[in-house]
């Protein structure tokens, strides 16, 4: 019981930490920073979030408070897609199908795009 607790706490403040790190990353706050948001996106994905996880994807992918690496976009997006995240899914196919950061393989984009139908 008291793992149980301790695992809800973790995903509840990395839960708060992905939210803190969206509202950064709002261009319309006076308080916009997305060295900062990519920080804290970091942080809760290391925490197990998946929603974490995909947008630090993203970050990556498109170098948004870090360098593009196209690598650690794939993997993001795999771990995410591990947790059942729907977005995290069609990203990841998306990778297989234009060779983002992975070798190009039509197959496996079709097999994940096919849990969608």
């Amino acid at each position: 019981m008291a793992g149980t607790k301790r695992e809800a706490c973790s995903n509840s403040t990395a839960s708060r930490t992905y939210a803190k790190a969206l509202r950064l990353a709002d261009v319309r706050r006076p308080d916009h920073s997305v060295e900062l948001s990519f920080a804290l996106l970091t942080e809760a994905a290391e925490a197990g979030n998946a929603k974490a996880l995909d947008a630090l994807g993203s970050y990556y992918e498109y170098g948004i408070g870090t360098p593009v690496d196209l690598r650690k976009a794939f993997e993001c997006y795999r771990r995410a897609s591990g947790y059942g995240l729907p977005g995290a899914i069609y990203n990841l196919g998306v990778c297989y199908f234009e060779g983002t950061g992975t070798r190009k393989s039509n197959a496996r984009a079709f097999d994940l795009c096919w849990l969608f139908t």
